[in-house]
């Protein structure tokens, strides 16, 4: 059976990702939110849940480590991880951004999130020539 790595899986998208997939593939799902990890698990007893946040580096290698040891390969890694806020819009319905802290963790999640994952999980899939980050 096939691993798939689902990151962002307790928000909208990822759930309905998880429930597709889980009756075909081994799913382990990440999410920074534990609340909704818990409640995607109530739901799919077959999936594996982490709490874990993938813009820091020190946690996306630890876990990478942690499979790695236990010969855990992902086929498919999807990664749904995003902030979720609600967009502003100034008087003529154009969307701004409030404040430069919203718009750095924007870029903390999105940006330094895809290179954590690419550093490890991209590197494996490099050297056994297959796997897919999307």
């Amino acid at each position: 059976m096939k691993n798939i790595l689902i990151i962002g899986s307790a928000g909208f998208l990822g759930n309905t990702i998880v429930k597709y997939f889980c009756k075909k593939y081994q799913l382990y799902c990440i999410d920074i939110n534990k609340k909704g990890l818990n409640h995607l698990k109530n739901k799919n007893k077959n999936i594996k849940i982490v709490r874990l946040n993938i813009s820091k580096e020190s946690e996306v290698k630890k876990y990478f480590l942690l499979m790695k040891r236990k010969k855990i390969f992902f086929e498919n890694i999807i990664n749904l991880a995003a902030i979720d806020a609600k967009p502003n819009l100034n008087k003529n319905n154009q969307i701004y951004i409030e404040n430069n802290k919203i718009w750095m963790k924007e870029i903390e999640v999105s940006l330094n999130g895809n290179l954590n994952l690419f550093k490890y999980f991209g590197k494996e899939m490099t050297i056994k020539k297959r796997g897919k980050i999307i």
